[in-house]
């Protein structure tokens, strides 16, 4: 059994984070986009649909470069598509950064992993802005098509994901 600590970019993640911690001490600690710039803890796998700088992301080549620089681990990092500083790959399940990292974590073999920051809910804007998340409900439809298979694996600190796949408990993960 191998257990994974999920961390998304939601203005609860630092709250579900802790919250999460107190319930399991994870195999490893997943990372999507800027946390893994602002998570200050050991991070394994570092997911992003964008490899590349935008508006709200400095990108993955110059995060990680960043938190290497601040003494901090060099993740594995993944994408959904070949790009400067992505290491490994996969396919997106169009289900925002979240999913991605999901399906990614089931394949490297995570069976129990729980999710900090990752509510999928307009109220769960991302932690470094004050703008509600307007396009948190149009993902659901990945999370949703991809239900079943991913069910027996995922459980959640908060949000509409929390609502759909449920909290953790000792019992399931200890299943």
């Amino acid at each position: 059994m191998t257990s994974a600590l999920l961390l998304g970019d939601a203005n609860c993640v630092f709250d579900d984070a802790e919250a999460a911690l107190k319930l399991f001490t994870p195999d490893l600690v997943a990372a999507c986009n800027n946390i893994g710039i602002r998570w200050e803890g050991h991070v394994d796998h570092w997911m992003t649909l964008h490899p590349r700088q935008c508006a709200d992301w400095e990108g993955i080549e110059l995060a990680v470069n960043r938190r290497v620089r601040e003494g901090r681990n060099k993740p594995i990092t993944w994408g959904h598509k070949a790009a400067p500083g992505i290491d490994r790959t996969t396919d997106d399940w169009l289900g925002s950064t979240g999913l991605f990292a999901v399906k990614a974590l089931i394949e490297i073999g995570c069976n129990k992993i729980v999710l900090a920051g990752v509510p999928m809910t307009e109220d769960g804007a991302h932690y470094y802005s004050k703008h509600k998340w307007v396009q948190a409900p149009r993902y659901h439809r990945g999370w949703t098509k991809h239900q079943k298979e991913i069910a027996p694996y995922v459980r959640s600190m908060s949000g509409w994901t929390g609502h759909t796949f449920g909290a953790p408990d000792e019992a399931w993960l200890k299943q």
